[in-house]
């Protein structure tokens, strides 16, 4: 859940702040804040095809937007850029900010031994 909010908030700052965005970037933001919520929901593996991942967990609201964006990437150069989309700026930095709150309050768990884990790598090797 670090790892994927960590990823959302880079990718906001790397790529959404100018005037203009590629619209490919903002797919960056949005799979890994719709993996926290499949792992949120779901509590497994993610699915790799966004467009599943999308359906298990994208809030119905949000859908014709995004399959709007999904259908500019697929038809136009990856560089496509444009005036910022509003509603899917809002949906990120509103899921930015649930997601930070949902894991203040959420335990964190326990650290893994360290030694346990070097030992397994040990061993996949065959070392």
């Amino acid at each position: 859940l670090y790892h994927y909010l960590g990823m959302a908030k880079n990718n906001v700052r790397m790529y959404l702040q100018d005037e203009q965005v590629r619209y490919k970037k903002y797919l960056y933001a949005l799979r890994p804040l719709l993996a926290c919520r499949f792992i949120f929901k779901e509590n497994s593996r993610i699915p790799m095809d966004f467009k599943k991942l999308c359906a298990a967990v994208l809030p119905s609201n949000m859908r014709e937007c995004v399959d709007k964006l999904l259908f500019i990437k697929q038809n136009n150069s990856e560089k496509e850029s444009g005036e910022h989309i509003k509603s899917i700026d809002d949906f990120i930095n509103n899921e930015i900010c649930a997601i930070s709150e949902l894991l203040e309050k959420h335990p964190k768990g326990k650290k893994p031994d360290e030694n346990v884990l070097d030992e397994l790598f040990v061993e996949l090797l065959g070392a």
